[in-house]
């Protein structure tokens, strides 16, 4: 006996919401010495977690991770270079994909910090990337005490919260503090909540950086469809390498659907941030797009579970520093089961 799927249903297979577990830490510490942040902080928090995970978790001392026997199982590796598993059949061609990890150091960028004083920054880990989060713990703590930023001044960690997935208003557990034994809850999909009624705001608030045709677009050139895009290859990557499950979608109707879209009214502007490096000895500019930009109320509902979710996976290149970071702004809202079968009517 066959059973026949009504048009919503059908729809719903069609575009099945992703699912990507994702949990949020918040480190804070006390300055031991003055602290002199550059102007972009997550440049130099990430070299002083990476430095610190392979000194910490490195047992071999190889000088290089490839061809080394633990490659797939090291913490190192996974976390900070990420090499496809070996039986991989996407992205062979590629000897990295997306790394499990997002950092948020607004609150240190260009900060002077006066000893005694606090400061903390943001963990994002998605999926498997949890798994590893004493390590990073034990990372970031000695990361720290060696000093960061210039003349080297330490801090101290006081504590590790996990965020509420909830929202940024609804309160998080601490988790962690030095001498006590570690609590974290695991990580989860956000719940795809909030549907626009009448739109929303896009909040670019740390600078977005993606590519239409091999260049960086520009602010006053940006399509829905170039974070839309962006977005679509990068939790389906994600999800792959990281997630409990790939994604199984209709990318190109995806894609056709982001195409119709047409952003509002927008104030967005090219941001440039300087970051020194250290491999080229130089400092170097980087800039990507910040800023508002309104979402129009009709927007097709297969679309909206990705730009919701982006909130916490960011989009574009430079993710791991905390680049293409967004939150959206919700006004008037709409149950999601009637909005869903209000506009899966407009698929291609």
């Amino acid at each position: 006996m066959s059973t026949t799927l009504s048009p919503k249903e059908a729809e719903s297979a069609r575009f099945p919401v992703p699912v990507l577990p994702i949990a949020r830490y918040r480190f804070s510490f006390v300055a031991e010495d003055a602290v002199v942040f550059p102007a972009m902080a997550g440049s130099a928090w990430r070299g002083v977690l990476g430095h610190a995970l392979k000194r910490t978790v490195c047992v071999t001392r190889a000088p290089v991770c490839a061809g080394c026997l633990l490659q797939y199982s090291c913490s190192y590796p996974y976390i900070f270079e990420t090499p496809p598993p070996r039986a991989s059949r996407k992205m062979r061609r590629y000897r990295t994909v997306p790394h499990p990890y997002i950092l948020d150091t607004r609150g240190c960028d260009g900060q002077n910090i006066a000893p005694g004083q606090a400061v903390a920054i943001g963990l994002t880990l998605v999926g498997r990337g949890n798994q590893h989060l004493p390590y990073l713990i034990h990372a970031l703590t000695r990361g720290a005490e060696h000093g960061i930023g210039r003349g080297r001044g330490r801090l101290v960690l006081a504590e590790v919260v996990q965020e509420s997935m909830a929202g940024p208003s609804a309160p998080g557990a601490r988790i962690y503090a030095p001498g006590e034994a570690l609590s974290a809850a695991g990580p989860k999909t956000p719940d795809n909540l909030a549907m626009p009624l009448s739109g929303a705001s896009l909040i670019f608030e740390t600078p977005l950086r993606v590519k239409r045709e091999g260049r960086f677009v520009a602010a006053e050139a940006l399509a829905f469809a170039d974070l839309f895009g962006s977005l679509l290859r990068r939790i389906s990557m994600l999800m792959e390498f990281h997630g409990e499950a790939p994604l199984e979608t209709d990318f190109a109707a995806l894609m056709a659907l982001a195409r119709r879209v047409e952003l509002g009214e927008r104030q967005l502007h090219w941001k440039e941030e300087g970051r020194y490096s250290s491999r080229q000895k130089a400092l170097m500019r980087i800039g990507g797009i910040v800023g508002v930009a309104v979402l129009p109320g009709d927007m097709p509902a297969a679309l909206w579970p990705y730009v919701w979710l982006g909130q916490w996976v960011h989009a574009g290149h430079l993710t791991t520093m905390g680049f293409g970071g967004y939150r959206i702004a919700v006004t008037d809202t709409l149950d999601p089961q009637e909005y869903h079968g209000r506009r899966m009517s407009e698929s291609p």
